[in-house]
């Protein structure tokens, strides 16, 4: 999710958050379409509508987008995980408090993380969204990989328990799995 382009970023020799990731899409901002336009949605599923999983996790990147960590807070469950796969399997433990704050010291605009191709499974109150990124900083492609959240619906609606990405070694500009 979110964790897999701050890694990319700093081989960039982009600015990072101190013991965090970040991810990002491809696509305008909240891009949540299928090659054909449509939501990609599994089965049970269904893609949220304005409060739904999908809907939750496009807030997510917008408040990223706006530089706003504290509109990150609320979509997230006390303690949620935000950890990355490396290329080399091992996997990198973050947070998404972490990483709220590294989006509180961006400037709006900065960070623009644009998802693609999504697919959102539901089963009850058990949600997950599988979702391709590029990330743009300053404008610039500066990676690209898969995003995967996990949501819990709760009496305050969905929230986010646990995000995993993983970054793409390859070209971004033509980064583009099929969910």
């Amino acid at each position: 999710m979110i964790a897999a382009g701050m890694l990319c970023i700093a081989a960039a020799g982009l600015p990072t958050p101190a013991a965090s990731d970040g991810s990002a899409g491809d696509g305008s901002a909240g891009d949540a379409s299928a090659k054909d336009g449509a939501a990609d949605v599994g089965q049970g599923g269904d893609a949220g509508g304005t409060d739904g999983p999908l809907a939750v996790v496009t807030a997510l990147f917008d408040a990223m987008r706006a530089g706003d960590g504290a509109a990150v807070r609320p979509l997230v469950m006390e303690g949620a995980s935000l950890n990355r796969v490396m290329a080399d399997g091992r996997r990198r433990a973050g947070s998404f408090e972490t990483w709220a704050n590294w989006v509180d010291r961006q400037d709006a605009g900065a960070a623009d993380e644009r998802i693609f191709n999504v697919r959102v499974d539901r089963f009850g109150p058990l949600a997950s969204v599988w979702a391709p990124f590029k990330l743009y900083f300053n404008g610039e492609l500066a990676t690209c990989g898969v995003n995967h959240f996990i949501l819990n619906e709760t009496d305050a609606g969905w929230r986010i328990v646990h995000g995993i990405d993983t970054p793409h070694a390859g070209d971004c500009a033509t980064f583009n799995p099929d969910p």
